[in-house]
Parts: C-alpha cells; sequence; structure tokens
C-alpha cells in the first residue's frame, strides 16, 4: 500500500479533516469531520507526515502498509484512539498518540497497542493508560511488539496497565525516556529478541499487588515460552525507583529453559532504589557486564537490593558498582565495587 495521492484521495482527505506535507506536493485539508486512519494511509506517499484534527478515532486495525522512508502520523494533542492493532506493515511512526482504555475484562489477553510482523515501528511521545482507578487488576498491558524488524518507542508515559511494554521474537528494538508508573506488572519485557538498547526509562509507584504472591519488575529479560533467549543488549541509565508503590524488583534476567541463555548483556549506568534483595539480578546468561550501577535501599530495611549473578554465567564483568552486596560465580571478574554497610 501506501499509493500516490490522486485527486479521489484528496477529496478523501478534505472529507475527514487531516493536513498532509509531502517533500514534493505538500497540501492542506481544513474540514473538521471523522474519518479513519486507513483513509489517511491509503492517501499517503512515502516520507508523508500526516497531522490528525481533534477527534475520538476508537478502534484502529491496520495491515498491509509498506512505507519508505516512513510516513508520520502526528496526532492533536486532544485526539484520540482507543486501541492499536498493526500487521505486517512497516514504515509508520506514530507523534503524540493518546491512548485511554478504561477498564479491561480480559487483562491477561487484552493490549492497548499490538503490533504483529513488519519493522520500522516507532511511535514517539506516546501516553497509554487502562482505567485510573483503584483496582490494577482490571487492566491490559499497554503495549506488544511481537516478530517486529525494527521497533522504537521514545518518550511518553504508561500507567495504570498490567505490563508497560513486551517485545518478543523481534530485533532492532529500543525504549528510551518512557515513565512507567502505576503498573501491577512489568515495566519493559524482552524475550527471544535481538539487538535491544532500553535507555533513560524511569519506573516508580507500581500497583498493590495484594495477596497475589508475585512481584514485578522494572526491566526483564526472559526466554519465554519459545524458549529463545535474547542476544545483544544494551540497559542503560534507567532508574527505578519505589517511590509509593509495593516492593518489584530492579532488573531481572532470566531463562528457565536449560541450554537457553542470554547472550551479550550489559547493564551498565543504573539506578535501582527499592526495598527486596534482587536489585539487578541475572542467571542463564553467557556474557554479562555490570557496571556503574547505583543499587541502593529505599529506606532502613532487612533485605536491601543486592548484585546477584547465578549459575549457569559465564565470561561476567562487574565493576564500578555501589550495593548492599554482591554475589556472582566463582571465576567472575569483580573490582573496584563500593559494598554498603
Amino acid at each position: 500500500m501506501g499509493t500516490k495521492k490522486n485527486d479521489s484521495n484528496t477529496q478523501i482527505l478534505r472529507a475527514i479533516g487531516v493536513s498532509i506535507f509531502g517533500a514534493l506536493s505538500p497540501f492542506s485539508a481544513s474540514a473538521q469531520l471523522a474519518g479513519d486512519l486507513n483513509a489517511l494511509l491509503a492517501a499517503a506517499s512515502p516520507g508523508d507526515v500526516i497531522s490528525t484534527k481533534n477527534r475520538d478515532f476508537g478502534d484502529v486495525s491496520l495491515a498491509g502498509y509498506s512505507f519508505d522512508p516512513p510516513v508520520t502520523i502526528k496526532f492533536h494533542k486532544k485526539a484520540a484512539i482507543n486501541q492499536l492493532i498493526i500487521r505486517n506493515s512497516s514504515g509508520l511512526k506514530f507523534d503524540g498518540m493518546n491512548m485511554v482504555l478504561g477498564e479491561s475484562f480480559s487483562p491477561a489477553s487484552d493490549k492497548g497497542v499490538f503490533v504483529l510482523g513488519g519493522g520500522n515501528i516507532a511511535f514517539n511521545d506516546a501516553s497509554i493508560e487502562w482505567a485510573r482507578d483503584a483496582d490494577p487488576l482490571n487492566d491490559g498491558t499497554a503495549m506488544v511488539f511481537d516478530g517486529v524488524d525494527g521497533v522504537s518507542i521514545s518518550g511518553g508515559a504508561i500507567s495504570h496497565s498490567l505490563s508497560g511494554v513486551v517485545i518478543r521474537s523481534s530485533s532492532n528494538a529500543s525504549v528510551r525516556g518512557v515513565q512507567f508508573s502505576e503498573l501491577l506488572g512489568d515495566g519493559i519485557v524482552v524475550s527471544g529478541t535481538r539487538d535491544v538498547t532500553i535507555d533513560d526509562n524511569t519506573c516508580t509507584d507500581f500497583a498493590p499487588r495484594g495477596t497475589s504472591g508475585s512481584h514485578p519488575d522494572c526491566i526483564q529479560l526472559q526466554a519465554g515460552s519459545r524458549a529463545v533467549a535474547n542476544t545483544n543488549l544494551a540497559i542503560t541509565n534507567n532508574m527505578a525507583l519505589k517511590g509509593a508503590g509495593s516492593k518489584f524488583q530492579g532488573i531481572f534476567v532470566t531463562s528457565r529453559h536449560v541450554g537457553v541463555p542470554h547472550i551479550n548483556v550489559t547493564i551498565e549506568n543504573n539506578t535501582v532504589k527499592q526495598d527486596v534483595g534482587n536489585g539487578i539480578a541475572a542467571s542463564n546468561i553467557d556474557g554479562l557486564t555490570v557496571r556503574g550501577n547505583q543499587v541502593l535501599p529505599a529506606f532502613d530495611v532487612t533485605d536491601p537490593p543486592r548484585i546477584i549473578v547465578n549459575e549457569p554465567a559465564s565470561d561476567v564483568l562487574i565493576e564500578g558498582n555501589t550495593a548492599s552486596g554482591i554475589t556472582a560465580p566463582p571465576d567472575a571478574i569483580i573490582r573496584d565495587n563500593t559494598i554498603l554497610d
């Protein structure tokens, strides 16, 4: 898809009230009527910037689009979208998307954004939240990417969700500068994915979990049910802060599948401030650098957060960190760390 604009498409755009700025032949439509994103994309050319009007787009499903260079959809600051599903599409950028989803009746399976297949999909300054109420058990997951080559999430905020961002079986992914708060589950979950950057995000104020017995993580790497671990990940400059929320783990790297290790993981210059032992924890890993992190107790606690690397783990370097304790395999290189009293 991504056909050239013609007279028919121009009439569509005038009807739904958007502006498209192309590289060679910009034009503007000023109508205020409702429309949908499929009509906008059908009329767009590669490299276009589409600016929406103030309206509610409802539930949106996109499939089979391909733009190179990408098409950018810039949402009006008061525009809203209920749910976004993208299948087998590439070259789409979404700027300033506002998604308020309300109560979920199937929290374990409901997703605000679901991207399946395709690639080069970007979200800048998105705001996503489920029900803003006192019950964290009625929230779905904010964003899920499955089998996508090229994922970029930058800026914005995700709150009142079961989990924040889930990336699985994908490649060339980045999550930067996102504010995660009041989540019942994990902030960022990555499984079976290669070439990942997780940088400058903040997790805080995790929702109370009652008697569920489970715990959230700010960042979790896992092999998942598909028994494929992660390769080449950089987790840098993130902040995991207890705030007013419940107990949580900071950065947790694990694989329940024997012989499926994570490969080449760097955890550097992060701050974890919480009140349970797993500040930074890793196992089943081949190639791990833990450097320059601050792993601190949120207050005077009996189980202060530590850096814990359990076997199987090979090629491990732990240096220049501050923590209440460090546990590692006997062949790990451990140097220049500060251990808190």
